[in-house]
């Protein structure tokens, strides 16, 4: 077990080496190719840059299990980390008997199960004939089990590699919808009032799927209810609102810039922050103003539009099972939105 455990940390090591954002596969999948290729064992790689191994009985049983995990990871990092996803393997951490990754998100979803897929493969265990496949842009929107062609499969069984729990098994599966908000027919005006520049940082952020339950806070949806309670008494012209990068991430910085006719926003930001109820890993939540330079901004009723769209969107779980776990959520993801354009995903 000592010597499969350590060949499990080799491999999560190399793959992490490997920079594999969801779409940008090739060269971790390749590396698997490279893999099959050195230990002989037939394989098949796609356009979508899937990946099928198959492995042989050493137990002579006629089964065949497919084992199943997906390539690329949520690529998220901290706001002041220099870290690229397009070129840069995620440097690990190791402390307290635990792995962690610096300034990053770790990528063991799913990295945990494609070393496990390649310590099997390599091994003397004995085992059923194998299949196991590795599927590309599981994270944001599923092209490559989508694309892959199931005539390749041979196996009965199925065995997805991707939950969160130790010694439990998930029959069943979640699903998801993105949606995709734009702001029509907005009106962009010259704008002489004191602009300003608001930033939320310090939240945890996490997983839309495995964190919604736990109560952590949206840096989006704060930052749109901050301007909503500035607006009840201020004028607010949004020249930019730009927060979160992934649909599956809980957002944990957004800026604004806005025009405002507010005596002192530092004050209306104290009062907010008072009100707000944090858990533990929130807890160093700030949020901070500084005057800048703006000349345009959109007119107030469609910066009113926004803020009230924001303020009105559900997050975090909608529903639950009778086991009182989460059975439906929502997640406003990534907003973007400035002079020349505006989006809002979910």
């Amino acid at each position: 077990m000592e010597k499969f455990y350590k060949r499990f940390l080799y491999y999560f090591e190399e793959i992490s080496k490997i920079p594999r954002n969801s779409k940008k596969e090739d060269l971790v999948s390749d590396y698997i190719v490279a893999f099959s290729k050195q230990h002989n064992l037939e394989y098949v790689q796609d356009e979508y840059k899937n990946v099928l191994i198959r492995k042989p009985s050493n137990i002579n049983k006629k089964d065949t299990i497919i084992l199943q995990g997906h390539l690329d990871m949520v690529c998220i990092k901290d706001k002041d980390s220099n870290h690229n996803f397009e070129k840069d393997g995620i440097k690990l951490i190791y402390e307290n008997d635990g792995i962690t990754a610096n300034q990053t998100t770790l990528g063991a979803d799913n990295g945990v199960a494609i070393a496990y897929m390649l310590v099997i493969l390599e091994s003397d265990i004995n085992h059923p004939n194998l299949e196991c496949l590795f599927t590309t842009d599981e994270e944001e929107g599923m092209s490559g089990i989508k694309n892959f062609d199931f005539d390749l499969l041979k196996g009965k069984y199925f065995i997805n590699l991707d939950n969160e729990t130790e010694n439990e098994v998930i029959i069943g599966s979640a699903g998801g919808v993105r949606g995709k908000f734009f702001q029509k027919d907005n009106e962009i005006i010259d704008n002489s009032l004191p602009a300003y520049k608001i930033e939320i940082t310090g939240l945890a952020g996490g997983h839309s799927g495995v964190e919604i339950d736990k109560g952590l806070h949206n840096s989006n949806l704060l930052m749109a209810k901050l301007l909503y309670k500035i607006q009840e008494k201020n004028k607010i012209f949004i020249s930019e609102f730009l927060g979160g990068t992934k649909a599956n991430a809980i957002s944990n910085h957004t800026v604004s810039v806005i025009h405002s006719d507010i005596r002192d926003i530092n004050e209306e930001i104290t009062e907010f922050l008072k009100a707000i109820k944090t858990i533990e890993k929130d807890k160093n939540l700030n949020i901070i103003a500084i005057p800048i330079n703006s000349l345009r901004s959109y007119d107030e009723d469609t910066s009113k539009d926004i803020i009230n769209f924001l303020v009105n969107s559900k997050q975090n779980v909608i529903t639950r099972f009778l086991s009182n776990e989460p059975c439906t959520s929502a997640n406003v993801g990534m907003v973007n939105i400035s002079i020349n354009n505006n989006e809002i995903v979910m």
